[in-house]
């Protein structure tokens, strides 16, 4: 104790005693120091010389690293401070070896936002046994969250007019997948990043009915203002069946993300095309406005970047081929040969039931070339119907 350390340290040495560390006063030569006998009451922790802790730690985003400032130690000569950091598990990790000589610290790498640090004073004690650096309790701070995002969008494959609702079919299949599918689907630009990635979800999530059901996984873009085509981050989350946008553990949530500024906010399907609003948006601590990609009010970047349904706008659908981010009927890479591909090429009126696929266009579960309700001709419709060579490209940057 005499060096810093806790008592309980003394009752550790005391148990674990062999004729290495001291011989007992009653000069028994001991193994295990069967012989010692003890009871403790109290708190281990305690240490015979305490240090007064910082107070109030402040963090703050500085570019892509976090600024903090605290107020000094009320013990007298503490002029040196350690700051940590915490990870996901709540295990710190020293951020400077070399303490700090004053009461602020900008750190030298990337920070998350949400994460915590820590701040101790340490000062030089000597005593009748040696000197040492005494390390205070921590004081503790936080950059604050961006405040969850609420997004709204539908898509037009399972969108119902007459109800304003998407149909909910996905969720019920065996195959409907709990882990997001957007990492796996190798469309190199259209990849969750900045921290996302991996995002799953539940049988418990999955089972909600009504208006709050899941339909399906998207993924929303946090894209520069500076290079709307840059993506600063990614995330997957899922979407109900009235459009809100959630996140993926708990089915009700809007999505949140650890960015902060202002940024534009694009929305991806798997075979839908994306869109982007021209508005950009500000994450903060504070609750932000609702990214309503149905109304026909929110601008979006290009021309007829969505499908106008009686005045509610949705994603357009048909994007069987994901990589080349074009709707085509006819030619080199057309998204409506895969969908007589997977019924079996030669019989066009097969179907395919059960699937969670990129050629179930209106995700009904169920794959279909011909008859009521196929996916083949949702896909003529997307370029416009009358010309069958004409082409729908997705308006992002």
């Amino acid at each position: 104790m005499g060096m810093g350390e806790p008592v309980s340290r003394s009752i550790l040495q005391t148990m674990n005693n062999t004729n290495a560390r001291y011989t007992p006063q009653d000069g028994w030569i001991v193994g295990n120091a069967p012989n010692i006998h003890m009871g403790f009451l109290g708190d281990p922790t305690l240490r015979m010389r305490m240090v007064a802790p910082p107070t109030d730690v402040v963090l703050s985003p500085d570019g892509d690293v976090a600024h903090l400032e605290w107020e000094a130690s009320a013990d007298v000569n503490v002029t040196q401070y350690h700051v940590y950091v915490f990870d996901e598990d709540g295990v710190p990790t020293l951020l400077n070896p070399v303490p700090v000589t004053g009461t602020s610290y900008t750190t030298t790498v990337p920070f998350s936002p949400c994460t915590e640090f820590m701040v101790r004073a340490t000062k030089l004690v000597t005593s009748h046994s040696g000197s040492y650096w005494n390390l205070s309790l921590g004081a503790i701070g936080s950059v604050p969250c961006p405040a969850p995002t609420p997004i709204k969008v539908l898509l037009s494959g399972p969108y119902n007019s007459g109800s304003g609702l998407m149909n909910d079919a996905l969720r019920t299949l065996a195959g409907f997948p709990l882990t997001e599918p957007y990492t796996a689907l190798n469309v190199t630009d259209m990849v969750p990043v900045g921290g996302g990635g991996g995002e799953t979800t539940n049988s418990g999530v999955l089972a909600v009915t009504g208006n709050n059901a899941i339909v399906d996984w998207v993924l929303v873009e946090l894209r520069s203002i500076a290079d709307p085509s840059e993506v600063v981050e990614a995330r997957c989350g899922l979407v109900q069946r009235d459009g809100d946008v959630v996140a993926a553990d708990d089915g009700t949530s809007p999505l949140q993300f650890s960015s902060y500024g202002d940024f534009h906010i694009a929305v991806r399907h798997r075979n839908h095309l994306g869109a982007m609003a021209t508005d950009t948006i500000t994450l903060s601590s504070v609750s932000s406005a609702v990214v309503d990609f149905t109304d026909p009010a929110t601008d979006t970047y290009g021309t007829d970047a969505q499908k106008n349904v009686s005045g509610t706008m949705v994603l357009w659908p048909g994007n069987v081929h994901a990589n080349d981010h074009t709707v085509k009927y006819t030619g080199m890479d057309n998204d409506r040969e895969p969908i007589l591909s997977a019924v079996g090429g030669f019989t066009p009126t097969n179907t395919v039931p059960d699937v969670y696929a990129m050629e179930d266009v209106n995700m009904d579960d169920t794959i279909k070339y011909t008859g009521a309700d196929n996916d083949r001709d949702i896909i003529l419709v997307t370029i416009g119907g009358g010309v069958p060579t004409d082409t729908r490209m997705e308006q992002l940057p």
